[in-house]
């Protein structure tokens, strides 16, 4: 979708709904987005905040460069505010904005915003009617990070655990003895629990580090 800004003095914005959320933990809005041909403007900001909007948290991107233009702000009540971008190639960046809301919230608004500067979070200006920025996959989640894009159309959707797995490793472990290593990076809060695994296919014969 194409998010354009109008030819008047004002608030740029797409607006959500109320979203029940749950209350008192870190909740996370994320959105892919790519910078509209010949727009001026060159920010996006993200607000993630309670439906009174004085609760929650801000955070604002370069469309341009692909960076955090300014560092995330809590908003009232809010805590615990970051943000993220990654860049998926061809001028396509993930952007996210993580914050908890607290004071026992839960409903929750989201704005995705365009700004024509970054020296404050004040999205009022006059517009030329023509620039924006096009957006793709929005995604809120009770969770302390982005996850991977989970389609939802109507309803809300529950992440199932995430599970990698591979087979046909006859040619690096024998009968008699092998080996198990990997890298890997924690990305969740002390509560996830982590498994890996390396086993015949029975739960008998196996070897896990948890």
């Amino acid at each position: 979708d194409l998010l354009r800004e109008s030819s008047v003095s004002e608030s740029h914005n797409l607006l959500t709904g109320n979203t029940t959320i749950t209350p008192n933990v870190v909740q996370t809005l994320s959105v892919f987005f790519k910078k509209e041909a010949g727009s001026a403007q060159r920010y996006l900001r993200l607000d993630l905040v309670g439906s009174s909007f004085s609760n929650g948290g801000r955070a604002l991107f370069d469309i341009e460069t692909g960076t955090i233009a300014l560092a995330p702000v809590n908003v009232g009540t809010g805590t615990l505010a970051t943000s993220k971008i990654e860049n998926y190639g061809n001028g396509i960046y993930r952007a996210s904005l993580s914050v908890n809301l607290n004071g026992g919230i839960t409903v929750s608004r989201t704005q995705v915003i365009i700004q024509d500067q970054k020296v404050g979070y004040g999205s009022t200006y006059l517009g030329d009617g023509v620039s924006g920025v096009n957006l793709w996959g929005a995604q809120l989640e009770s969770s302390p990070y982005a996850t991977s894009y989970v389609q939802t159309v109507s309803s809300i959707a529950t992440r199932l655990a995430d599970k990698a797995f591979k087979t046909g490793l006859s040619s690096y472990i024998n009968s008699v003895e092998g080996s198990f290593e990997f890298n890997c990076k924690l990305l969740g809060n002390q509560t996830d629990s982590v498994r890996f695994s390396l086993s015949d296919g029975s739960t008998d014969n196996r070897i896990s580090l948890a």
